[in-house]
Formats: structure tokens, C-alpha cells, sequence
């Protein structure tokens, strides 16, 4: 429905030499700026935006007077130095395959119907977690845009509701694949120590194995600034960090013995390779299901550390220290639920049994009841969630759940 316009006037900025256009609707009282040093052309622009807010966009902003692949090509270089380069390729490719076909010009871009009409159409075709990630490269557009005086004020770019789930690919997502320390241990033992062109190939994927890093992190580690043979951590510059959490990592004794074989004197220490034959390679040989051993990623690899450490140590915040992530929600995703954290839980609730008690009285219970069987062969992809503890505190060595590890009170 149209709203009741009560005039509009043009005035000029002294300092910017742009002209702004103030007028009411419906008794609203709007000061918007026009983009234009011109007056002609600042009067069509004024027109054109009374129009547009009269019409029912009633937050519109003027857009500059700039192609819009021009104008994402200016905001990508610009913002490159602050964002990782993971973070910069997805924004790109935000921009080539959705921004720009949808918006097609910088007028369609600034209007927040057009904003919200994004929103619904992607919602209609991917997952809202993929929709929050683009509308937040948009928020980051606008703020650079309002930065660089291209805009007045950023349109509101609108919230995926809560109580949206969007749309699953119709080929659903694939599965991580979650490792346990002794294929993990299997699987770097089998890669050969180095590629055909001379990577470290199994360094690479031993270090990955003993800190859970990022992959990209990994292959952006130098020497001797992130690392000098014998030192016990490596240093985490905040442009080689996805997160940019610049930190120190604790190293284990393997770790360290790992690096201090193939760090050189200056460079990168682990350089890029392609690691998907060698890799899969190896899961075949350390006796990987051949299903599992064809999809194994390096990113499986920081999944099934960061369940280890956690079903281990109990301890989130400083497995998300190691992983690189700066809230322990984060780290809580990368936690999988496995049945030998089950098992260990029952032993430290029945401490008068021994091992070989409890795997006697389970082999016999498994043997007995077709339902564990069954249970034993579903997908356990569940995240913990919260901490449980005993309702009861009679006893002195009450026991606290917490992510799978018995710790004693």
C-alpha cells in the first residue's frame, strides 16, 4: 500500500559537495543522501528514491552510482588483509554466483526488499546456516560501503528466523568420517614419508594427528617464525589462522620430533600437495572399511582428535585452545559420541570390576540382546550438548559426566 508523501527538498553537503534530499511520508521524516555531486542528476535520484519509499520500501538507501561487479571487486580487494584467505574465496564466490546474478545492479542491492526477497529464495534452495554465512558477507558489504563513503547509512540486511531450517541438498551432506586413535595411528604409519614431488606427506598428516590443526593452517606454518627445531610450540600468526586467532600451541614430544625432521631453515614447512590418493591410499592399507577408506578427508582427522582429546580430558575450552576456535559452542560441534566413551564411563561407575570383567559381562550382553547389535551399527553422530552430574552426592568420590569423562569430584 502506498503511503502519503508531503513533499521533498534537495540541499547540498558543504563538505562532501553531495546532495541529500529530506521529505515525509505517511509523517515520517526522512534525510537520505542521493550519491550525487550533480543537481540534475541529483533530482532524478531524489525522485527516484521518494518513489521507492512511497511505494512501500520504506527504508531504502541511496545506492552509489557504481556498476555492482565493479563495486564487490573494489569491497573484496579492500577488505582481503582482514578476513582469511578461506573467508575472502567464499565471499568471492558468494558474490559471482549469487550477489551479482540476483541484485544486478548496486540500485537492487541497497533496497531492503530486494534484501529480503535473497533471503527467501536462498532459504528455498540451500540450509539457513549456508544463508546466515552469505547475508553476513552482505552486513560486511554495506559496513565497508557506509566506510568508504559510498553510503550514508547500510540497509538492514534481514535475520534468518529462528524457526527456519532452510533446504537440504537433495544428495544430503556428507557424513564425517570419525577416526579412532588407533586408525588415526594406523593411517600415518601407512602414508609414505613423502610424494612424488617431495612433500612431506606423512610429517604433514602426523602433526595434523598430534594438534588437530586446520589444514590451511597448517600449510601457511613458516620457519623460523612460526617454528625453530626444539621449540615447544608453534607460534599461530593471525593470517594464518582461519578464526585470525593468533596463539601459541603446546606441542607433544611426536610433534615435536616430527617437525624438527623436515622444518627448514627458512620457508614453509609443509607446502601444498595433493594428498587425496596417498591418503586414501593408506586408510585402505591400515585396513579402513573400503567405503569409509575411499572418503576419508584431512578434516576427519580434526574431528576424531578433537573427540579424543575431549573424551580423554574432559576438558572443551582447552581442546578449542588446540583446534583454534575462540568459543567452546564451536569446539562442542567437533565432539562425536562413540561407544568406548559409553564403556569407559561404565567403568569408572563400577570401579570394583576390572577390564576384563566388564568386556566379559558386554560380550555376553551384546551376544544376548539383538537390540545392542543393532544399536552398535547406527551412525553415533551425536554432539554432546551439556554437563550431567550425578543427582546424588552421598558418596565421596561422586562422579561428574562431563562430554564423556568420568572425572572424580
Amino acid at each position: 500500500m502506498a503511503g502519503k508523501t508531503q513533499g521533498w527538498k534537495l540541499h547540498r553537503d558543504p563538505e562532501s559537495g553531495v546532495y541529500r534530499v529530506r521529505f515525509r511520508v505517511d509523517g515520517k521524516r526522512y534525510h537520505r543522501s542521493t550519491g550525487k555531486t550533480d543537481r540534475a542528476e541529483a533530482q532524478s535520484a531524489a525522485a527516484r528514491l521518494v518513489r521507492r519509499v512511497t511505494e512501500g520500501d520504506r527504508l531504502d538507501h541511496a545506492a552509489p552510482d557504481v556498476p555492482l561487479p565493479e563495486l564487490v571487486g573494489s569491497w573484496l580487494a579492500g577488505v582481503g588483509a582482514a578476513v582469511s584467505p578461506e573467508t575472502s574465496r567464499t565471499w568471492e564466490l558468494y558474490a559471482g554466483t549469487h550477489f551479482i546474478p540476483h541484485f544486478r545492479n548496486t540500485e537492487g542491492l541497497c533496497s531492503e526488499r530486494r534484501l529480503r526477497d535473497y533471503m527467501r529464495l536462498r532459504l528455498g534452495v540451500v540450509k539457513a546456516r549456508t544463508v546466515q554465512k552469505e547475508l553476513s558477507a552482505l552486513r560486511s558489504l554495506f559496513a565497508w560501503m557506509v566506510e568508504r563513503g559510498l553510503l550514508h547509512e547500510a540497509p538492514a540486511v534481514p535475520k534468518v528466523p529462528r524457526w527456519a531450517t532452510g533446504t537440504a541438498h537433495p544428495s544430503g551432506r556428507r557424513k564425517r568420517i570419525v577416526l579412532s586413535p588407533e586408525e588415526m595411528d594406523a593411517i600415518v604409519a601407512a602414508l609414505p614419508e613423502r610424494t612424488r614431488d617431495g612433500h612431506p606427506c606423512q610429517a604433514y598428516f602426523a602433526v595434523m594427528r598430534e594438534t588437530g590443526l586446520r589444514p590451511g593452517t597448517l600449510q601457511r606454518l613458516r620457519a623460523p617464525d612460526d617454528y625453530r627445531p626444539g621449540a615447544p610450540f608453534l607460534k599461530i600468526r593471525a593470517e594464518a589462522d582461519k578464526a585470525r586467532y593468533e596463539r601459541e600451541v603446546p606441542l607433544t614430544v611426536r610433534a615435536r620430533e616430527v617437525l624438527d625432521e623436515v622444518c627448514p631453515d627458512d620457508g614453509l614447512i609443509f607446502p601444498k600437495f595433493a594428498w587425496r590418493y596417498p591418503l586414501r591410499q593408506a586408510a585402505r592399507t591400515a585396513g579402513l572399511e573400503p567405503d569409509r577408506a575411499s572418503k576419508v578427508k584431512p578434516y576427519d582427522f580434526r574431528h576424531s582428535v578433537a573427540t579424543e582429546l575431549t573424551e580423554r580430558s574432559g576438558n572443551l575450552l582447552g581442546v578449542g585452545y588446540l583446534l583454534g576456535h575462540r568459543h567452546a559452542t564451536t569446539t562442542n560441534q567437533y565432539v562425536h559420541a562413540r561407544r568406548r566413551a559409553a564403556e569407559s564411563v561404565l567403568l569408572g561407575q563400577n570401579s570394583g570390576q576390572n577390564e576384563s570383567d566388564f568386556e566379559n559381562h558386554w560380550n555376553t550382553a551384546r551376544t544376548n540382546s539383538p537390540t545392542l547389535l543393532q544399536c552398535e551399527g547406527q551412525d553415533s553422530n551425536l554432539h554432546i550438548q551439556r554437563t550431567l552430574e550425578p543427582k546424588s552426592s552421598a558418596s565421596a568420590n561422586s562422579a561428574t559426566l562431563a562430554y564423556g569423562v568420568i572425572s572424580e569430584s
